[in-house]
């Protein structure tokens, strides 16, 4: 699964990915800017499932999920440039 990178906005790519105890641990890096971020991606119980294992959670709502992530690349967005001004705030003599 690729996704934007929070920094740049060039696509980022899954170098690594591994199962733990929650689940499954993926690392993804940007190669436009080398940002770097991890996700997990954690296993739910499914009531009534014939299997009566376990299943990843399936979103039935795309446009709401593609909301929420557009909603949180913007926070993220915002969060970089307040740091951005830090740096240039500790920059100054």
């Amino acid at each position: 699964m690729a996704f934007p990178c929070p920094a740049c906005g060039a696509s980022m790519r899954c170098i690594e990915s591994r199962p733990t105890d929650q689940g499954t641990r993926r690392r993804y890096r940007c190669a436009s800017c080398d940002y770097r971020a991890s996700t997990l991606e954690v296993l739910a119980e499914v009531a009534g499932s014939r299997s009566q294992g376990m299943r990843p959670v399936r979103a039935h709502n795309a446009p709401q999920i593609r909301a929420a992530a557009q909603g949180l690349l913007a926070v993220m967005e915002r969060a970089l440039e307040q740091v951005k001004a830090l740096e240039r705030l500790a920059e100054e003599p």
